[in-house]
């Protein structure tokens, strides 16, 4: 299993907040709710894909 598939089942199946995205610098003031907030930010910005990720690890 690679880093985003596990970064990816902590968020959403063990409803983990605070797991930084591999790849991706996000800074420690978002603690606790890390996870959260970097998809929030991918979502508002109209990011393509921005969940496709997550629903393909989840449906695979």
């Amino acid at each position: 299993m690679d880093a985003t598939a596990a970064a990816a089942i902590r968020t959403r199946a063990l409803g983990d907040p605070d797991v930084a995205p591999p790849g991706e610098p996000v800074s420690d003031a978002w603690r606790p709710w890390r996870s959260y907030a970097v998809r929030h930010l991918r979502t508002q910005a109209g990011q393509p894909g921005a969940g496709a990720e997550e629903e393909r690890l989840l449906t695979a």
